[in-house]
């Protein structure tokens, strides 16, 4: 599989408000000189419209004023296939504050075709809510997001009491709303969201401002389950956010003795940390994510032992897989959806092996779509143990092997007539 240098693609650094962005600049031109910036458009849809004028190129790379470059981003690299403008590739970044790898705060590679089409945020349609871009709502089953491997950004949430609060809170409401919206349980849609909300509403008191970090995290994730009033919408409104915080978080939680370095706000941390305890406690009543008080020691040994998960799951590497494999939305590959499926069965998807098959079947290799056949019968596939019989019926094999296929076929509920 051929692949470009991101190095080839413009790359935009949006910010907005953020008191450090000339020199979160800067540090991005460190790695990319030619870096360009979008600043201040009111509105997170018009601000990546913004971006795309400004990029004026098929293809370009964003970066949030929050994310700082590591150098190994200028030799990365994107699979040639994945240039298509139904799909972002997206890198992941690492959080300073609680250490999750994960899409928040990513470096996200935009095909301008996929924005013209894009209607998200402030530009959703009347009536339906939009909290993220929503690529894979664009055109469902071939629009997607396409998260890659290597981690060469590290995002920075917590630089001033005031954005710490706003992204810990952002980030928990919309990953609850999901969770409600979509009835999300364990790993549903493939996201271990349980997992990720503990980590936002548990982990980051070693940082600078990590306990307003977990602050806004905690009220967000509090607000999405009880704020029945509450319009979903207002966590992408900045200004809504403004008022906010000078009308009802500073009052609440009081001036005092503690200062926050990048901004200079006084505040109290004890009340403080009396509200983090509190929301934590309504938060464990209702027995969705484990609530832990870790000390900033605790919290410093959680993160220093590295174990955040990378989010790239079995499902959506099987998804991608498939996408290659009938060149949906994706000219076929055939070798991207055997390295597709190669990964999502290393990662425990037992149903890609029947995928891995019929590509063996494809490539005339009978032996080897045999062994992935029988993988796929013990992980349970309804049609593989029908298309093993099958295989081994063109070799010339029959008896109580073959039959015991062909009924298993049956229990599992798969027609002889489905196959034809």
């Amino acid at each position: 599989m051929t692949a470009a240098p991101l190095r080839d693609f413009p790359l935009i650094y949006l910010s907005y408000d953020e008191p450090w962005a000339d020199d979160g600049f800067a540090q991005v031109q460190s790695v990319r000189p030619d870096a360009q910036r979008v600043h201040g458009v009111e509105g997170l849809h018009a601000a990546h419209l913004a971006a795309a004028d400004a990029a004026g190129s098929p293809y370009f790379l964003t970066v949030d004023a929050d994310t700082a470059l590591l150098p190994g981003f200028a030799e990365a690299t994107v699979p040639s296939a994945y240039l298509t403008p139904d799909m972002q590739p997206y890198w992941p970044a690492r959080n300073v504050a609680n250490g999750i790898i994960s899409g928040n705060g990513c470096i996200k590679l935009w095909p301008q075709a996929l924005i013209a089409r894009m209607r998200s945020h402030e530009a959703a349609p009347k009536g339906r809510v939009s909290l993220d871009s929503d690529i894979p709502l664009i055109e469902p089953g071939v629009t997607r997001l396409v998260p890659m491997p290597g981690c060469y950004a590290m995002v920075d949430p917590a630089k001033t009491a005031f954005h710490a609060f706003r992204a810990g809170f952002r980030e928990t409401f919309f990953l609850a709303w999901l969770k409600q919206k979509f009835d999300i349980r364990g790993t549903g849609k493939g996201i271990p969201l349980a997992e990720i909300l503990g980590i936002w509403c548990n982990l980051g008191r070693q940082a600078e401002n990590g306990t307003w970090l977990i602050y806004g995290a905690r009220l967000g994730y509090f607000a999405a389950l009880n704020w029945a009033a509450f319009d979903p919408r207002l966590v992408n409104d900045y200004s809504w956010f403004n008022r906010f915080w000078h009308d009802h978080v500073t009052p609440r939680i009081g001036s005092g003795g503690a200062r926050c370095a990048g901004s200079g706000h006084r505040y109290d941390s004890d009340r403080l940390d009396r509200e983090i305890i509190a929301l934590g406690e309504a938060l464990t009543q209702r027995g969705l994510v484990p609530m832990a008080e870790l000390t900033t020691e605790e919290s410093a040994l959680v993160l220093n032992a590295d174990l955040m998960p990378i989010l790239r799951t079995p499902r959506e590497l099987s998804a991608l897989a498939q996408a290659f494999q009938d060149g949906r939305g994706v000219a076929r590959d055939t070798a991207s959806a055997a390295a597709l499926f190669g990964a999502a069965v290393i990662l425990g998807d037992g149903a890609a092996h029947f995928h891995l098959a019929q590509l063996a079947v494809e490539a005339s290799d009978a032996s080897q779509a045999k062994l992935h056949l029988r993988s796929a019968v013990a992980s349970g596939s309804p049609e593989a143990p029908h298309h093993l019989a099958t295989l081994m019926q063109q070799d010339g094999a029959s008896g109580p092997e073959i039959d015991a296929l062909l009924d298993l076929a049956a229990e599992r509920g798969y027609a002889e007539a489905e196959a034809s």
